[in-house]
C-alpha cells in the first residue's frame, strides 16, 4: 500500500542499511490483491498487506499489528470539533476516497453507502498526499491511516474527527506458503516484528 510503503518503510529500511549493508532490498508498491498473487507466484519474496482478514488462500501471514484508522477533516471544518461523529455524520458531507485498492476504503465506502437511499459519491484523487492536500483545502472528509496523517496533524493543517472505525485493518508480512526462508527473509521477518513489539511508532500512531 501507498500509506504503507510512503509512511512506515522509511525508518525499517534506513535500519536495515546500517545494520546489513550487503543486504540489497528492492521495495515494490502494489495493492493487496496484487501481492498475495505475487507471493504465491514467487515473484516476491515477502510481502506486506493491510487487511481486515489475516488469513490468505498459499500465502502465511505475521501479524503486526491494528492500523488505526481516522477521519481528517480541514481545522474549520463544520464537523471539526463536533462530539461523536456518525458515519450519517459524514454521509452528509463530501468525501474524499481513501487510496485506491485498499481494502478499508472499499469497508469505509460500504458503511457509508449502508442504508443509503442512493451510493454516495466519491472525490476520487489520484493518492495519499493529494487527499491530504484537498482535505487541507476544504473540499471534504477522508478516512487514512493514522501514519499517513500524523506530521498534518500535529501541524495542525489537519484535525481528526471524533469518529470511530466500525471495523478494524491489521498490517501484516506475508510470503508464499511452503517456501524455504533464507536466513535474510527470516531476519527481516523477526526484525519487523520486533519493530512492531518494541516500538510502537513505527506500527501506529
Amino acid at each position: 500500500m501507498e500509506s504503507f510503503t510512503s509512511y512506515r518503510m522509511p525508518p525499517v529500511l534506513e535500519y536495515f542499511h546500517h545494520r546489513y549493508p550487503q543486504l540489497q532490498l528492492a521495495l515494490r508498491p502494489s495493492l493487496c490483491r496484487d501481492t498475495c498473487e505475487a507471493l504465491r507466484q514467487g515473484t516476491f519474496d515477502l510481502g506486506f498487506l493491510m487487511e481486515a482478514e489475516t488469513e490468505h488462500p498459499g500465502v502465511r501471514t505475521e501479524v503486526l499489528g491494528s492500523e488505526p484508522l481516522v477521519a481528517v477533516a480541514a481545522p474549520d471544518h463544520v464537523l471539526a470539533g463536533a462530539r461523536n461523529v456518525s458515519t450519517g455524520d459524514l454521509r452528509a458531507v463530501p468525501i474524499l476516497a481513501p487510496e485506491a485498492g485498499c481494502s478499508y476504503g472499499a469497508m469505509f465506502e460500504a458503511e457509508l453507502n449502508r442504508g443509503a437511499e442512493h451510493a454516495v459519491p466519491l472525490l476520487q484523487f489520484g493518492n495519499i498526499e493529494s487527499i491530504k492536500r484537498g482535505v487541507s483545502a476544504g473540499l471534504g472528509v477522508s478516512v487514512l491511516p493514522a501514519m499517513a496523517v500524523a506530521a498534518e496533524v500535529e501541524a495542525q493543517s489537519l484535525t481528526v474527527l471524533d469518529w470511530t472505525a466500525p471495523f478494524e485493518v491489521y498490517t501484516q508480512i506475508a510470503w508464499r506458503y511452503g517456501r524455504h526462508l533464507t536466513r535474510e527473509m527470516r531476519v527481516f521477518i523477526d526484525w519487523m516484528v520486533r519493530f512492531a513489539e518494541q516500538d510502537r511508532p513505527l506500527v501506529a500512531c
